[in-house]
């Protein structure tokens, strides 16, 4: 179930990020739950794609990469593909990739071609002939299944992070022997727990 603050989707709640940060009572909740969806948009953005399911079925269009292939964003639930002004049949006519990802919990991301191509070439088509739209339209819900482990976790460090940038005014933290102690520009470990879900184009 999609973990919800101030109505965003996010992938931590509130008393997770209380008890890491060890803060109690009630005085913080509303700074939490928007560093916490602030962190969870950033975490978005640096990895291309968003990490909920989308609550119902949306359809969206893609221009394949040639003729037999397609790059899609996560698909968690696939219900449909139409492509040439027809619905296609799944592991007939085309079949989603990776092979076996639903089976890890991990979204399918593109599409490949079995029996017919999703764009015909000149030497295909007909004289006098425009050919089909090569847009293909896919009906899912989109996101992945189940928010990984390193995500929730990114977004808990991050939200902690940023809780504790109002004690750091121009990112000082403290000063000692008038030597200025500052926050890193960027939590090494949230990179590290984000760099597998960086979408990277191959074409």
């Amino acid at each position: 179930m999609t973990i919800t603050v101030n109505d965003e989707p996010v992938y931590t709640d509130v008393a997770t990020v209380k008890t890491y940060l060890g803060v109690t009572g009630t005085t913080w909740d509303d700074e939490i739950a928007d560093d916490i969806a602030t962190a969870a948009r950033d975490i978005d953005q640096q990895c291309d794609q968003f990490f909920y399911e989308t609550a119902s079925a949306q359809t969206r269009g893609y221009i394949p990469q040639n003729p037999g292939y397609c790059i899609t964003d996560p698909i968690s639930e696939f219900v449909s593909l139409t492509a040439q002004e027809s619905t296609w049949v799944r592991d007939q006519d085309f079949m989603l990739e990776p092979l076996n990802n639903d089976l890890q919990g991990q979204p399918f991301t593109a599409i490949r071609t079995i029996a017919r191509p999703f764009i015909f070439t000149l030497a295909q088509i007909p004289a006098g002939w425009a050919g089909f739209d090569g847009r293909i339209y896919v009906t899912a819900k989109f996101g992945w299944p189940a928010v990984p482990n390193q995500i929730v976790q990114a977004n808990k460090i991050a939200a902690a992070r940023l809780f504790h940038r109002k004690n750091a005014p121009l990112g000082v933290i403290s000063f000692s022997n008038e030597v200025a102690a500052r926050m890193a520009g960027a939590d090494a470990d949230v990179n590290h727990l984000l760099e597998p879900f960086g979408l990277v184009s191959l074409f």
